[in-house]
């Protein structure tokens, strides 16, 4: 059993590191725990010596509590580490998808126009994304017979200029389900912080959360059990995440993959 097989955290954050700390000695001090299949001390740029903490990911999580239990006894911090976003996003990838987003297309294209641009490459299917008027969102979906052609595809066509606007061609795996939640959980997270911080000086804003239109968003103070909407649009909400320094597209969260 391991981390990223079956999504249980092995990873072990060690804190209080002296400034002699290397690979080699965190190797020394946390494989009597277990079979470390990584591990890496965190090193001062500047001055080479070790910034005071590291990480050891183990096998199994049995081995993880161990080497926590065992490093807390000697007053040495350690715990499980926190997985980052990306981290996370990657383990929630499909390595067997087929299905390719893709973004920054004119908006006078339709699905005939986007397959055009993959001419000599088998479109098993393809959709543009449209708002409730009809209109092109400029993004969408491609799948493909195989993954080596997707592959292929993303670095052939991903940046490449289209259309008369001076737009870039952006291209990437799409999300699988499991990664669209984990975006539109963490995004509605972010944008509440935000919210509270922005909008509610008195600090009740508890909850945070835009409705499924994309046309605005909601704030309720638990505190007083009001709600106060705010018109926003798709735009205004993905500025809202950039400023919480996250790259997320309100557009994308918000949308079925194809079949």
């Amino acid at each position: 059993m391991n981390h990223h097989e079956d999504g249980v955290n092995t990873n072990v954050y060690i804190r209080g590191l002296s400034a002699e700390m290397d690979d080699d000695k965190l190797y020394e001090m946390t494989a009597c725990y277990g079979n470390v299949i990584s591990h890496k001390a965190i090193m001062d740029t500047e001055n080479g010596g070790c910034k005071g903490y590291g990480f050891a990911r183990f096998e199994t999580v049995e081995e993880a509590v161990l080497c926590i239990e065992k490093l807390t006894e000697m007053n040495i911090e350690a715990d499980f580490a926190r997985e980052s976003f990306n981290s996370r996003l990657k383990r929630l990838a499909d390595p067997a998808s087929t299905n390719v987003y893709v973004s920054n297309l004119p908006f006078d294209m339709n699905e005939k126009g986007m397959e055009e641009i993959f001419h000599g490459y088998k479109v098993i299917s393809n959709r543009i994304l449209r708002d409730a008027n009809g209109k092109s969102r400029g993004v969408g979906f491609a799948r493909f017979t195989d993954r080596a052609t997707c592959d292929e595809i993303i670095n052939k066509f991903h940046g490449m200029p289209i259309g008369n606007a001076g737009n870039v061609l952006q291209i990437r795996y799409a999300d699988t389900a499991a990664q669209k939640k984990f975006k539109a959980t963490t995004a509605r997270r972010k944008v509440s912080e935000f919210a509270g911080s922005r909008f509610s000086p008195s600090q009740h804003v508890q909850n945070l959360e835009h409705i499924s239109d994309g046309s605005s968003v909601t704030c309720v103070d638990e505190s007083r059990k009001t709600h106060k909407t705010m018109e926003k649009t798709p735009i205004d909400i993905d500025n809202s995440l950039e400023e919480c320094g996250l790259q997320i597209s309100s557009l994308e969260i918000g949308e079925d993959l194809l079949n």
